[in-house]
């Protein structure tokens, strides 16, 4: 039986020089029989493939997400001036200025705006009204006529000039100047 030398730090140097000339002629593989293991090592090297594109895309990613942060960072620069800009037209004296230069004759209330009661007939108005829904609609209709058009109303004697003379119900049972005004 042969027995089994023990290894010195000289056998070391043979060692590599063996591995060396494996390597330069291509077997050093096969001299450590790792042909068997084939398959694992094709397993491996994609697991490792898969590894370093998975963190490529992840640094990807974060790079995009950076550059979000900086454009969404202006965008709320960009926004709260906006903001001042907007709150700094909403005031008062601001408004007025602006009226003054583009020639406006509107000016502060002088008193309270007064409190006008809605009327859900003018909202959906219903197909069987009575005479005196009518009227009161079109009272109604005639006052806000007055108060937006005034300088535009006919008389109703027919004078050319705009006066407001006669009654609402007279002016309103008279549809004439509506067909006028093409409202009819």
């Amino acid at each position: 039986m042969t027995e089994l030398r023990k290894w010195k730090f000289s056998d070391i140097w043979a060692w590599l020089k063996n591995a060396a000339l494996a390597t330069l002629k291509g077997e050093l593989l096969l001299r450590l029989h790792v042909s068997r293991y084939f398959i694992h090592i094709i397993y491996t090297f994609f697991l490792f493939w898969v590894s370093i594109w998975l963190s490529l895309r992840i640094e990807k990613t974060l790079t995009r997400v950076e550059d979000n942060r900086k454009v969404l960072a202006d965008m709320e620069i960009y926004h709260a001036q906006k903001t001042v800009e907007l709150a700094g037209l909403s005031r008062m004296s601001k408004v007025q200025a602006m009226l003054e230069e583009s020639g406006s004759k509107l000016t502060m209330p002088e008193k309270p705006a007064d409190r006008v009661k809605r009327i859900t007939a003018m909202a959906a108005p219903k197909q069987n009204t009575t005479k005196k829904e009518q009227d009161r609609i079109g009272l109604i209709l005639y006052c806000f006529y007055i108060f937006c058009c005034s300088s535009a109303w006919p008389c109703s004697a027919g004078c050319s000039t705009s006066c407001l003379s006669g009654s609402p119900t007279r002016i309103w049972s008279d549809t004439s100047f509506l067909k006028a005004q093409g409202a009819s």
